[in-house]
């Protein structure tokens, strides 16, 4: 019965179209910077981030034809650090080898004709959150990205894909047991270590869950009274962490209402271009997928 289940569950993705695929740049870059790091083409230059990448970009145009895909970066002076110095800080800076990497990357994409949007002073995030709250109810998206804050975006007519598996809103809804845009509020609650967002100290994992299954927000949350009743010491420490809780709102929240604008990149959609420079990097491979265009 549940392989029978899988099947149905396979053959729902297999048919899904899309009218937009929103790609994190930043997010499959460190993946594919990473986990292709042995690919380098005979000068020594590291090519598994364009490798990855580009071969990613070319399969979705070939899966979806006539889907517009869009590649989300992040804006400079984020307004998030801004606001609390410690966002963000336990992050590794980038090595020097990745920037160059990116810039090249970036031209790269220019040259396939890919649309490239960021928001100054705003993450990929927001970028994402623009589009599944702009685009009308007709309009089918699928997000691309590892990053489980791009989770609260999610709705009806919008699916994600994680590592290499799409998932639409009904299957993330069970895989975590609430709707996947609560994500925020239990991000709130328990913190967010890869954004170094603290939360409430210790507080239990299973009581979370249980709050943010049953609450749509955090009003809801400080009304909830749980069944087992050793839990109501922690429901007056969520209470007593209110400014706590309405500050990291403030942080996590991902904001549709910004302006989009366009990658300022000096290259301009460039097939015969991109091709020489693919061979340069001996990327025989992408040479290869590009001929199904």
């Amino acid at each position: 019965m549940a392989s029978t289940s899988l099947t149905k569950e396979a053959e729902i993705r297999k048919q899904q179209t899309y009218n937009y695929i929103i790609v994190d740049g930043m997010n499959m870059s460190y993946k594919y910077y990473y986990g292709l790091w042995k690919l380098e083409s005979k000068s020594g230059v590291k090519t598994g981030i364009y490798h990855g990448f580009l071969s990613m970009i070319l399969g979705l145009k070939e899966k979806y034809p006539g889907c517009k895909v869009i590649v989300a970066w992040e804006g400079d002076n984020l307004i998030r650090k801004k606001t609390r110095e410690s966002y963000k800080a336990n992050r590794i800076v980038r090595p020097d080898n990745l920037e160059k990497s990116l810039i090249q990357l970036k031209k790269m994409l220019a040259l396939l004709g890919i649309c490239q949007k960021f928001v100054p002073g705003y993450e990929a995030d927001d970028v994402a959150a623009y589009y599944c709250d702009k685009l009308g109810d007709d309009c089918k998206i699928l997000l691309i990205s590892e990053d489980s804050d791009w989770l609260q975006v999610m709705n009806k007519n919008c699916s994600v894909m994680r590592k290499n598996i799409e998932y639409n809103y009904d299957h993330m809804m069970n895989i975590k047991g609430y709707p996947p845009e609560r994500i925020l509020l239990y991000k709130m609650i328990k913190g967010d270590p890869k954004d170094n967002i603290s939360g409430i100290p210790y507080f239990p994992t299973k009581l979370a869950n249980d709050i943010v299954k049953n609450c749509k927000n955090l009003e809801e949350a400080f009304k909830y009274i749980p069944i087992e009743r050793m839990y109501l010491k922690w429901m007056l420490r969520l209470k007593e962490h209110r400014t706590l809780l309405t500050d990291n709102y403030e942080i996590l929240k991902l904001r549709s209402d910004v302006r989009l604008e366009d990658l300022p990149c000096r290259e301009r959609k460039n097939i015969s271009k991109l091709k020489i420079v693919l061979m340069e990097l001996q990327l025989y491979k992408v040479l290869n997928q590009m001929k199904k265009m």
